[in-house]
């Protein structure tokens, strides 16, 4: 180890961030072709045991291209997807025409069919309800807002109620165009089992968890347009149906709300953005219950 460089199998290192749940540090090699993760070696045993899962179910994931241990931790190396995912790309296209481009949503729409195939055959028989109710950090909304636990519950009950038309698949946790690539997706560390259509509207609608306006610590990046959003709604519809399940576009406010549990949970300290999801989170969690829609607020709250 030198400071935030690490020199592993003939590569040099940086760092760039460490998962601090499970110790795992990720470092980029200075030519920008591989990533290595390096922590305690359970946790780096699990997440390449989940990594190889991924690749035999046909996921379009990084290959891993070696694996050992230095000193008393675990490594795995895996290949670069590129420098840039769709976050950025979507960013570039904002920043020149004000818009997402029709190229670059039609390239996350196709990574999203292809991750949405390999899903389908991670289906349960049995839905298991105790990974979903940790994976999207229910008991952590109990902590931290206690005030709007009883809300958050019923609305939890009803939206799985709801969502059980489809199986339970190996679902990302927190799959968004920051996490996907051209070529692939990245960043399983939050993966849990959830009912199919949980990872494929956090796609389109992550990026609205992140006001628009205002002086916050993280700002929404870009928007989606009506018409490319329906779009995806329509090519999922089709692909689901064509494997004998209801159509996502009915479910998308179910799935909305179990997202919103998890993106209101560790928004971390007594920030501007967790005070604005707390707010976003009470009004949704109000029109969900009350049987109203709740797309005004998802979309246009700030």
């Amino acid at each position: 180890m030198d400071g935030d460089t690490l020199t592993i199998a003939g590569k040099r290192f940086e760092h760039i961030k460490t998962r601090e749940r499970v110790s795992i540090g990720v470092f980029r090699s200075e030519d920008k072709t591989q990533f290595l993760r390096i922590g305690n070696k359970k946790s780096i045993a699990q997440e390449i045991a989940l990594h190889k899962n991924l690749i035999q179910y046909g996921f379009p994931v990084p290959s891993i291209i070696a694996e050992g241990e230095y000193g008393q931790e675990a490594y795995y190396i895996e290949q670069s997807l590129g420098e840039k995912h769709f976050g950025d790309l979507f960013l570039q296209d904002y920043k020149r025409t004000g818009k997402v481009s029709d190229v670059c949503f039609d390239s996350l729409m196709a990574l999203s069919k292809s991750f949405a195939k390999a899903q389908i055959k991670t289906a349960q028989d049995k839905n298991d309800l105790e990974s979903l109710y940790l994976g999207i950090l229910m008991p952590v909304i109990q902590e931290e807002l206690p005030h709007l636990w009883d809300q958050a519950l019923s609305a939890y009950r009803i939206a799985v109620q709801k969502t059980s038309q489809f199986p339970f698949v190996l679902s990302h946790g927190d799959l968004n165009p920051h996490n996907i690539f051209e070529h692939g997706v990245i960043d399983f560390g939050n993966a849990h089992n959830a009912p199919l259509g949980y990872d494929l509207v956090c796609n389109v609608y992550q990026e609205y968890n992140f006001p628009k306006t205002g002086d916050y610590e993280s700002m929404r990046w870009f928007e989606f347009s009506e018409r490319q959003i329906e779009k995806y709604f329509l090519e999922i519809d089709d692909f689901l149906k064509s494997n004998g399940m209801p159509k996502l576009s009915d479910f998308r406010e179910d799935f909305i709300v179990l997202r919103a549990i998890r993106s209101t949970a560790r928004t971390g300290g007594n920030t501007k953005l967790r005070k604005w999801r707390t707010e976003r989170f009470k009004k949704i969690l109000k029109s969900y219950l009350s049987g109203v829609s709740i797309m005004d607020v998802v979309m246009n709250f700030d």
